[in-house]
This record gives C-alpha cells, sequence and structure tokens, in this order.
C-alpha cells in the first residue's frame, strides 16, 4: 500500500532524484542469508563484520524529528540488540524509543565457532523466567555489554586518520600539513570550521586573518572549499564517505583546503 506525500507537478524525473539522493557510506554492520529458509539477518563482532561499527546521525536516520537542533549520534547495531531483547528486561533502562522489534520475530544465538545454534527464541518469548535463565548463559559477552545498564559500555567510536594541507590554488600564507585523527562521522562541515580556527590562531593579523574575519556569521562553508584528489566535497559529507567514495586508495586521507578571497565571499 502507498500514498501521496507530495505533488511535484511536471519536473525532470532523472535531475529530481538526483537532487533528492545523498551520497552516504555506512560501513556494513550486518549480512543477510538465507540458510533457514527465511531471511535471516546476522550480527557478530569478529574479523568479517562488526555489528557495533556503524555509527549515524540520528536525524540523518529519521529517528528524530527534522527540526530538532541536537546531532545525536547512534549506533545503529547497539540500538536492534537492546531492541531484540528489550521485553527479556534485561535492563532496567526502558529502551532507547527509536523503534521497536515485532514480537513474533524469531532470533537464533550462535556458536562462535562453526555456527552451531546455541538457543533459538521470539523476540516476545524473552520475558519469562525460564527464558531469561537460558538466555543469559547463551547470549556473548559483547551483546551483554550492550543491553546491559550495570555495564554502560556504548561502542567505541570509529577514528580516521588523515591529512589536512593547502591547496594547490591557495594563494598567501597558509597552514602547514596537519595530521588528524578524528571520528568518522565527523562532517567536512567541522574539518571547515577547524580550518578557520587554525588559520585565525596562526595569522590573526594577516590579510588571510581578515578575510576570514569578515562576515563573521556567515557559514564555514562560505569561507573555506574542501577537496579530495580535487573533487570538491560536501559539507555535510563525512569522513568514510570521503575515503570510500573518493579517496579508495591504499594509505592515509588527505584532504586540501582553499580559503576564499573576499570578491569570492560576497558573492
Amino acid at each position: 500500500m502507498a500514498i501521496k506525500v507530495e505533488d511535484l507537478g511536471q519536473v525532470d524525473f532523472e535531475e529530481e532524484i538526483r537532487t533528492r539522493t545523498s551520497q552516504v557510506f555506512i560501513p556494513s554492520w550486518f549480512t543477510v542469508g538465507l540458510h533457514t529458509a527465511m531471511v535471516t539477518i546476522h550480527l557478530a563482532q569478529d574479523e568479517n563484520i562488526d555489528c557495533l561499527g556503524s555509527w549515524v546521525s540520528a536525524k540523518d536516520q529519521n529517528l528524530v524529528c527534522d527540526d530538532s537542533d541536537a546531532d545525536q549520534k547512534v549506533n545503529l547495531g547497539r540500538l536492534l540488540l537492546q531492541a531484540l531483547f528489550e521485553s527479556g528486561r534485561f535492563s532496567t533502562n526502558p529502551g532507547h524509543k527509536f523503534f521497536s522489534i515485532p514480537g513474533h520475530t524469531p532470533v537464533y544465538i550462535t556458536g562462535e565457532q562453526g555456527g552451531k545454534t546455541m538457543y533459538r527464541f521470539l523476540v516476545r518469548d524473552a520475558v519469562g523466567e525460564a527464558e531469561r535463565s537460558c538466555l543469559s548463559e547463551a547470549i556473548p559477552q559483547w551483546v551483554f555489554e550492550q543491553i546491559m545498564e550495570e555495564y554502560n559500555q556504548p561502542p567505541k567510536f570509529v577514528k580516521i586518520l588523515f591529512f589536512l594541507t593547502p591547496h594547490s590554488m591557495n594563494g598567501g600564507k597558509s597552514l602547514k600539513r596537519e595530521r588528524l585523527f578524528a571520528n568518522d562521522f565527523i562532517s567536512m562541515r567541522k574539518v571547515m570550521e577547524h580550518v578557520l580556527e587554525k588559520m585565525d590562531e596562526e595569522n590573526p593579523q594577516s590579510t588571510t586573518g581578515s578575510v576570514i574575519s569578515s562576515g563573521t556569521d556567515a557559514p564555514a562553508e562560505e569561507k573555506v572549499r574542501l577537496y579530495c584528489l580535487d573533487t570538491l566535497l560536501s559539507p555535510d559529507m563525512d569522513l568514510r564517505t570521503v575515503k570510500h567514495f573518493y579517496w579508495k586508495g591504499p594509505g592515509d586521507l588527505v584532504l586540501t583546503y582553499s580559503i576564499l578571497k573576499p570578491e569570492r565571499l560576497s558573492l
């Protein structure tokens, strides 16, 4: 069943798709299989897949309202695990409230080696005392750490090492090549803001500094341009998206920046 949510009138279909499509890379945090004669979502923490390696913006994933000011980061694997075991009351935490799992959903807990099923249950059955006792013995430690309030161990953020250096088109005195280490989900806008802060710190009285200071209320993307291999980057892109879609090759990611001149700032 579908309903119309918006009437666009006469528009170019392909152009509308491009306008509404954003390029975002989210690390694989689950696999899909059919070995149980039904579609199966497999969650694990091993050399092949990291269930807890996917931090995203709650707003970008439509988990919070669009007019929310806070850019809350959530871990998709952690949210799913908490939703799967919420009815089991393994935690006094009332739940994350982002989404719930239908009670008829079957869950299989397998061993770390060989994939042998250790326990299986329906989400709604996890509330029983007998099931809770069995689950306590079968659930892996890394899962316990995400669903039990007393552990309070959210997954660690994934970090990316990258270099920030002036673009060849950047005239005047610029920052030196800088080695940075940041969360993989930080936006290019944050990197632009970092460039402006460093320029103000190192060249407070310079011509470049006065350019940056002009139009103080203007957003960073109106003062700085960021590039990866000479491709202009959107301020809304994050580090991992840039590394996956544009850098691609081996070695540490390199971003270059240029400072917009006053005549370009006024455009």
